[in-house]
């Protein structure tokens, strides 16, 4: 998971995104899969993610009475 995370922290430099905007990234990427670890039960790696953790994910987000932009904001490093 590790690489993963550095390989994405790459990627998103290579894209001149600001420092503000990597790191609100690696976090929530952070977070998601740390949610999802609590959630399975072990860690899932980023080629077994499906579209409905993702949205069980947006819900969970939800249900903590998170906001739309948060939540959008949240799901944006998962795109």
């Amino acid at each position: 998971m590790d690489r993963f995370l550095e390989a994405f922290s790459a990627y998103l430099e290579a894209q001149d995104h600001s420092p503000h905007t990597l790191d609100a990234y690696r976090r929530d990427v952070a977070a998601f899969f740390d949610w999802l670890r609590g959630k399975v039960g072990r860690p899932v790696p980023p080629v077994e993610v499906t579209p409905f953790d993702v949205q069980k994910h947006r819900d969970h987000l939800v249900a903590e009475g998170r906001s739309p932009a948060t939540v959008n904001r949240r799901l944006a490093g998962l795109r």
